[in-house]
């Protein structure tokens, strides 16, 4: 696995106490339910890069954020995606396949050249 789930599920619980959502107020805001959000949370299932998003836009946080503190990422490759998702000559459909190949080839790259967690 390229990261540790329950460092995003950290990051999730983070920062839905800090904007002061319960996981069922979150789970309304995304639609999912309660049981969803405390799964992410406690690391044993990951939400889409959709809901990432919508979580980020909530959490009225930077675009990968989410992405980075769960070590799915670092920094410097989310100002790739973030330049993709505030290009607006994408439209959202496009934007999607545009994520989803970035996250194949994350993993790609992940296989080949594994990152060393401290």
């Amino acid at each position: 696995m390229p990261a540790d789930r329950a460092d995003l599920g950290d990051a999730i619980s983070l920062f839905r106490k800090r904007v002061g959502f319960t996981q069922a107020g979150l789970a309304e805001q995304v639609g999912v339910t309660q049981t969803q959000v405390s799964r992410w949370e406690r690391g044993t299932q990951v939400p889409s890069l959709a809901i990432i998003e919508e979580l980020e836009a909530l959490f009225n946080i930077k675009p990968g954020t989410l992405l980075v503190e769960g070590g799915y990422v670092d920094s410097g490759i989310t100002d790739v995606e973030m330049a993709i998702r505030q290009d607006k000559r994408i439209n959202p459909q496009e934007r999607a396949i545009v994520a989803e190949f970035y996250q194949v080839a994350l993993d790609r790259a992940e296989a080949v050249h594994p990152r060393r967690r401290v």
